[in-house]
């Protein structure tokens, strides 16, 4: 895990370190960060809900599938298969941005856990001799956490304390204790913890507290807003199971709060406050729901256009000239038949030629080859 953590916190420590060196605070870097990091996922957000508005364009067809076929798993998962081949649909395709959030969130916590390494940048030598002697106080030797300890024990001031990192030059002791880690009155290299600890203030101990509790909140707001954006594509009948997933991650990211520094649980406020946003917009842009409703009223009024289309082609059929009739006309009443004719195949082929551009300017695809076709 520490070197799953290690490969993603290298890049993202290198963002954390231009933040911290524009800005010189490390809460404000913080929220940087997590503004970068944010905007570089969103062309996946975007990709995220067309995926979601191609799913409630063709939500009525998997309705029908699971009416026609609904005692039949084999059989419906056949033709829904077919079903997204068909559409050109992915339903694993949503699930991407998803995904990519695990690998920035640890990423970011080998950031914080290792400010020595991705904020001061000291060298490999002084990391060891800061770490060995944090280690040798800790009662739990946890080589994660010892980067942060080596920081609050020398940022805590004690000459008895700084006397045990001889091994670190004056100027390299001067460069941690020169990074303010305190933000809104909360450090946050410490941990939330439900019990107030011994010489702690009842403010510090509060605030830290409040993180965890507006980390799930505000993950909690998150579901319910995404879910009322994407009913649209929520089966007929939800499971208990399936709205019971909706409240894992809010109860997830509350309980994590607790295990890691502040830090991480600014870090996942933030990234909830600005998914909030970046939801509000996307859905404004690109509504499932708006999309669906139009596509259903554009298939009834093509269905009504064509039974239009039928009624008078059996009008002009009837009105047709008979095999002696034909034989009986000129040369130009034959080609003005023929002329007619030819007509009509153009505007077909114009309408389907725009339906596909208009296909293609929703969702940004290229029409499938069976479509051409």
């Amino acid at each position: 895990m520490e070197l799953f953590n290690t490969i993603f916190g290298w890049p993202l420590g290198w963002i954390m370190w231009f933040c911290y060196l524009v800005i010189r605070n490390y809460g404000l870097a913080l929220i940087a960060f997590t503004i970068i990091t944010k905007a570089l996922l969103l062309p996946f957000a975007v990709k995220q809900q067309k995926s979601t508005i191609k799913m409630a364009v063709f939500k009525p067809k998997l309705d029908a599938l699971q009416k026609m076929y609904g005692n039949n798993k084999e059989k419906l998962n056949e033709e829904m298969m077919k079903l997204y081949e068909k559409e050109g649909y992915n339903p694993m395709s949503g699930c991407l941005p998803m995904l990519i959030q695990f690998p920035i969130l640890f990423g970011l916590i080998d950031v914080v856990y290792k400010p020595l390494t991705h904020i001061l940048h000291l060298s490999n030598t002084e990391i060891t001799a800061a770490t060995d002697v944090a280690k040798s106080m800790m009662t739990n030797a946890n080589t994660f956490t010892a980067q942060l300890q080596a920081v609050n024990f020398i940022q805590g001031g004690d000459p008895a304390m700084l006397e045990k990192f001889s091994a670190l030059s004056a100027e390299t002791i001067a460069k941690i204790q020169s990074v303010d880690f305190n933000f809104l009155g909360i450090n946050l290299l410490q941990f939330p913890t439900l019990k107030m600890q011994d010489g702690q203030g009842f403010l510090p101990y509060f605030a830290l507290l409040l993180i965890p509790i507006l980390s799930g909140v505000t993950s909690l707001m998150l579901t319910l807003l995404q879910k009322h954006y994407n009913k649209a594509t929520q089966p007929q009948q939800a499971g208990g199971m399936m709205n019971g997933m909706l409240y894992i991650m809010p109860l997830f990211s509350v309980y994590f709060a607790f295990l890691v520094p502040a830090a991480v649980g600014i870090y996942w406020l933030i990234s909830n406050i600005l998914m909030m946003v970046q939801a509000y917009f996307l859905n404004k842009k690109f509504n499932p729901e708006e999309t669906a409703r139009m596509v259903k009223e554009a298939e009834e009024a093509e269905k009504e256009r064509q039974r239009k289309e039928k009624i008078e082609a059996k009008k002009k059929l009837a009105e047709k000239p008979s095999q002696a009739d034909k034989a009986a006309l000129t040369d130009e009443e034959k080609e003005e038949l023929r002329k007619q004719a030819l007509t009509e195949k153009e505007l077909v082929a114009k309408r389907i030629a725009e339906a596909r551009r208009r296909m293609e300017e929703k969702y940004g695809d290229a029409p499938s080859s069976d479509e051409k076709e």
